[in-house]
C-alpha cells in the first residue's frame, strides 16, 4: 500500500470519528456529560493532568449556551431580552400559476 493512500485513509477515519463524536455529543448531551466527567475523573487518578482538564473544557463547553441549540440570545433564557426584540419574516405567500 502506498504511504499517500494511507495517509488519506487515516484522515478520513479522523474525520469521520470527529464528526461521530459531535453527532453523539448533539444527541445525547447527558450520556455526553457523564463520560466526559468519567474519562476526566479516570485522568485525573492516573495522573494525566492535561488530559484531565482537556476532558473538563469540553465538559465545561455546552453549559453555557442554555442548551437551546441556536445560540445566544434565541430563547431568552440568558437573560439578554434580545429574544424578544428580535422579528420574524414570514415568507411570501405561494400563488397559483396562472
Amino acid at each position: 500500500m502506498k504511504s499517500g493512500l494511507l495517509l488519506q485513509y487515516v484522515l478520513l477515519a479522523l474525520l469521520v470519528i470527529a464528526c461521530t463524536l459531535q453527532l453523539v455529543r448533539k444527541l445525547a448531551p447527558g450520556a455526553t456529560q457523564r463520560w466526559l466527567r468519567t474519562a476526566a475523573s479516570a485522568c485525573a487518578r492516573r495522573g494525566h493532568v492535561r488530559a484531565a482538564r482537556m476532558l473538563e473544557h469540553l465538559r465545561r463547553g455546552g453549559e453555557s449556551g442554555g442548551h437551546c441549540g441556536d445560540g445566544c440570545s434565541s430563547c431568552g433564557s440568558c437573560g439578554s431580552g434580545k429574544a424578544e426584540q428580535t422579528q420574524r419574516i414570514a415568507a411570501p405567500a405561494a400563488r397559483p400559476r396562472p
